[in-house]
C-alpha cells in the first residue's frame, strides 16, 4: 500500500481498486460465504430428496409441495428480501419454484 508524508504525518493515499477488493476479501468473509453456501446446499438436498420421494411415492406436484412447506427451511425463509419489496419479483416464491423445476427435471 502507497503512503504518503505530509507536514509530519502519514496519510493512506488512493488503494487502487484490485488491492482494495482484495483487502476487503478476509478469512471472516471466506467463512461466510462457505457458511451460506453450506446452508444453500443442505438446503437443495433436502428439496431434492424430498422430491424424489414424493415422485417414488406416486404423488402429485402439489402434494410435494404441502410436503416441503417453507417454514422446514429456516435458513431459506429468513433470507432477506428488502431489495424485491414493491417490485414485480416481490410475488416470487423461490421455494415452490425449486421444487417445481427439480419435478421437471426427475421428469425427463
Amino acid at each position: 500500500m502507497a503512503r504518503a508524508r505530509g507536514k509530519g504525518r502519514r496519510r493512506v493515499q488512493a488503494i487502487p481498486a484490485q488491492e482494495r477488493s482484495q483487502e476487503a476479501r478476509g478469512p471472516w468473509l471466506r467463512q461466510l460465504r462457505k457458511m451460506l453456501a453450506d446452508h444453500f446446499v443442505s438446503y437443495l438436498e433436502a428439496v431434492w430428496n424430498g422430491v424424489r420421494r414424493a415422485k417414488a411415492s406416486n404423488k402429485t406436484l402439489e402434494q410435494a409441495k404441502a410436503e416441503m412447506p417453507l417454514k422446514d427451511f429456516p435458513e431459506v425463509s429468513k433470507l432477506p428480501n428488502e431489495t424485491l419489496r414493491g417490485t414485480e419479483w416481490e410475488i416470487l416464491d423461490i421455494h415452490q419454484q425449486n421444487i417445481e423445476h427439480l419435478w421437471k427435471v426427475l421428469e425427463r
